[in-house]
């Protein structure tokens, strides 16, 4: 005579699943990460302080600004000519009384615009045209007074046409 078990449709399966995760979940709280922080007992000299802090407080959710952003539009005090850029080649930025600054007349470099008029600055590799040896230089504070181009549009916008 031969036997048949009965059961309900997918019983079997959920206990294998329920049996597998068991086994799984047994392996992972077994798991000891202590030897992480032993060493050499002989090496050490002291024990590490450590601090651990979480902060669940409301004024973490919060946005805090520093300082007005930047509006074009808004006149700042300071010696700064608002009818200059300024520019420096050591990535700091220039004082007020720099000599490093050209008008902005002669700004050819389209692809600043936007960043110029939203954060104030623009960051790129410039030249300026001189027109007595009739080349393309970096920018110094000896260069003559001729148009700021820009890598960014180099051949493109050079004359704002």
């Amino acid at each position: 005579m031969t036997r048949h078990a009965i059961a309900r449709p997918g019983a079997r399966p959920r206990s294998r699943a329920l049996a597998s995760c068991l086994v799984l979940l047994a392996g992972v709280a077994a798991a000891d990460d202590s030897e992480l922080f032993l060493g050499d007992a002989a090496a050490i000299s002291a024990r590490a302080n450590v601090l651990f802090i979480i902060d669940t407080s409301g004024s973490m959710d919060t946005l805090v600004a520093t300082q007005a952003p930047f509006a074009s539009s808004d006149t700042y005090a300071g010696c700064f000519d608002s009818g200059a850029l300024y520019f420096a080649t050591t990535g700091a930025l220039p004082a007020c009384d720099s000599t490093s600054q050209l008008p902005k007349s002669l700004n050819r470099c389209a692809a600043g615009d936007t960043p110029l008029a939203e954060t104030g600055s623009y960051s790129g590799r410039f030249l300026v045209w001189d027109p007595d040896r009739e080349r393309w230089d970096r920018p110094s504070p000896a260069s003559p007074a001729g148009p700021l181009d820009c890598e960014a549009d180099r051949g493109v916008d050079g004359d704002r046409t």
